[in-house]
């Protein structure tokens, strides 16, 4: 039964996928921004907040007001393409992406509609494109760039990329670390090896009923024409384990009195 019931829920996450591409397609011609996104960006957003209540994945976000004021770069953690949804549900954002997204029906066309930027890790001169077009974009929409670089296990922060450090710092636009905590459910979006279809499967066909992501940002950081990369890479790194772990065990990290 449960199979069944995820095939409709499949087949309906594609019809909508399907809605928004086409809505896209008229909307993209159309030279008009709401509260400083496109048309397209907006789009995207209903699409993304669609997708995640068939998915079953409710978002509780800890601090909206910061989101809500917030111009420049995110730098949330990464294991599901959940993820993507979610920072997207909130209002229209832009990506850093890898390039074979580009070519990906439907969702390569949305991705570069709403300006995304598309990258090929292993290619020199692809990333050093990638990094000049990211330093000359307008702070707003936000732009969400996963310093991991990729997907990584449930209780796991990976290593940063530091490269993304080195943008914010030349350009100096301020970015925003947040934490994406799944708690318990964590397992049931995780994207490994198995294609993203596999993945989707593996959520809709899960025995428990919704998902709960809860999004906890830390401060905003200015960085400083001096700062380095390296370094700031790997204070921003502990401060998001910080907040990661008390997640769990709070206790471990603070306690009351003085």
């Amino acid at each position: 039964m449960r199979s069944l019931t995820a095939v409709l829920r499949m087949a309906l996450a594609i019809i909508v996928l399907t809605v928004a591409f086409l809505a896209i397609l008229l909307v993209s011609v159309i030279p008009i921004k709401v509260r400083g996104a496109t048309l397209a960006g907006w789009v995207a957003t209903w699409l993304a907040r669609s997708l995640l209540r068939i998915f079953a994945v409710k978002v509780v976000w800890a601090n909206k007001a910061i989101f809500a004021r917030h111009k420049g770069f995110v730098f949330p953690n990464h294991i599901s393409y959940t993820d993507i949804l979610i920072m997207a549900a909130f209002a229209p954002v832009r990506f850093l992406a890898k390039a074979e997204v580009a070519a990906w029906p439907m969702i390569g066309y949305i991705g570069k509609s709403i300006g995304s930027v598309f990258v090929k890790r292993e290619n020199k001169e692809s990333r050093t494109a990638a990094r000049e077009a990211l330093r000359h974009l307008e702070p707003f929409p936000p732009i969400i760039l996963f310093p991991e670089g990729g997907t990584g296990p449930p209780g796991e922060l990976r290593p940063f990329r530091y490269g993304a450090f080195e943008i914010v710092i030349s350009s100096g636009v301020p970015f925003l670390p947040c934490i994406i905590d799944y708690g318990d459910n964590a397992d049931a979006v995780y994207w490994g090896d198995e294609n993203l279809l596999q993945s989707i499967f593996k959520l809709l066909t899960r025995s428990h009923g919704q998902v709960t992501a809860t999004v906890v940002p830390l401060r905003p950081v200015e960085p400083l024409p001096d700062d380095d990369p390296k370094l700031l890479a790997i204070a921003i790194h502990g401060a998001m384990e910080a907040l990661r772990q008390s997640r769990t065990d709070e206790a471990k990290l603070i306690e009351p009195g003085i």
